[in-house]
């Protein structure tokens, strides 16, 4: 099984490669400086596991990550340019993770998925948003990723 943090950070990877998006992080930092917008910030959503879909010892855990891009201050910009901002940014968030179903890397070379993962799927996106973070408000989107992943299991003795 992949530690938690691992997955992420190859979210992070995919997603800083994408044209626009100036960073992600792993883990939510205290501020969001406007320099660093569009960004990434990645969160470990609920769980659940089908212990009888391999059998003995192996199971399908699946995890849901939520991928919310912070685009634009609310305030910026003309009317409509910063909805016009995150709306160009969809399309090609789901076109960087489409072509990696198995979270295969982004440097060059680097085709293998992520050890254990059966696939990665974009399940939905809030379409533009208002999100705040540190009392500022910002326009963006949310995306949620479907994670299976392929985990063992050892039972203890006498089960």
């Amino acid at each position: 099984m992949l530690a938690l943090n691992d997955i992420k950070t190859r979210l992070t990877e995919i997603q800083a490669a994408i044209t626009g998006v100036k960073k992600a992080f792993i883990d939510s930092p205290p501020s969001l400086a406007e320099a660093d917008l569009p960004l990434f910030l990645n969160f470990t959503g609920p769980a659940t596991t089908d212990y009888a879909m391999y059998g003995d010892g192996e199971a399908l855990q699946t995890r849901d990550y939520l991928m919310r891009m912070y685009v634009t201050p609310v305030q910026a910009g003309e009317s409509g340019e910063a909805e016009k901002a995150v709306e160009a940014l969809i399309p090609a968030i789901y076109g960087a993770f489409f072509a990696r179903p198995g979270l295969s890397g982004t440097a060059m070379g680097h085709t293998a998925p992520l050890a254990g993962i059966r696939e990665a799927t974009i399940i939905s996106d809030t379409g533009v948003s208002v999100f705040t973070f540190a009392g500022a408000q910002y326009l963006g989107t949310e995306f949620k990723i479907r994670v299976n992943e392929e985990i063992s299991f050892t039972y203890a003795t006498g089960e």
